[in-house]
């Protein structure tokens, strides 16, 4: 899910040369605004393991770690078969746990993309999370399609305000 805002990369870019405080305040208010999302996600991930497999201290055991809220401006990768296309992440919500990511995307592909030998496949483990969790999807893109318009709501007065100051000061500069 994306939302397209015209001119906003060039716009930050600009206020942090210029005006770095109002750069800094506005990623603060990008995470302010994005963190009741964050915490819904963070409250429908199971404290305790959804499955006995996961129940140990091991690199893919289950220890749910918080959602994190993460703003980036960097320049965005290139498409080369679309000149002229660029994407800008300003906001990004991700796990940190791997496991967290297994069980939030398990049985997406109805299980029929795994690459594990077929005797290390488990033909249960997508139903029993089904069972125990819901469909796939489980825990990050659940409520986005809510949540998105309440951000961009709360994020357009925000917006508008950083490529007005950009454009003053691209004004005193020309």
């Amino acid at each position: 899910m994306s939302i397209q805002i015209q001119g906003l990369q060039e716009s930050l870019r600009v206020l942090g040369k210029v005006e770095p405080e109002l750069k800094k305040s506005f990623m603060k208010n990008v995470q302010r605004i994005a963190k009741p999302l964050a915490t819904s996600i963070d409250s429908r991930v199971p404290k305790q393991a959804p499955l006995s497999g996961w129940d140990h201290n091991g690199s893919k055991g289950w220890a749910p770690k918080k959602v994190s809220i993460r703003t980036d401006t960097r320049l965005p990768r290139r498409r080369p078969n679309q000149p002229g296309v660029s994407t800008l992440n300003v906001i990004r919500i991700t796990t940190r746990g791997s496991s967290v990511a297994i069980a939030d995307m398990a049985g997406k592909a109805n299980g029929t993309s795994s690459r594990a030998p077929l005797q290390r496949r488990r033909p249960n483990f997508a139903s029993a999370l089904t069972a125990r969790l819901g469909d796939p999807s489980r825990f990050m893109w659940r409520d986005i399609d809510e949540s998105i318009q309440q951000i961009v709501d709360e994020l357009q007065p925000y917006v508008r305000e950083v490529t007005q100051r950009a454009n003053q000061e691209m004004m005193r500069i020309r």
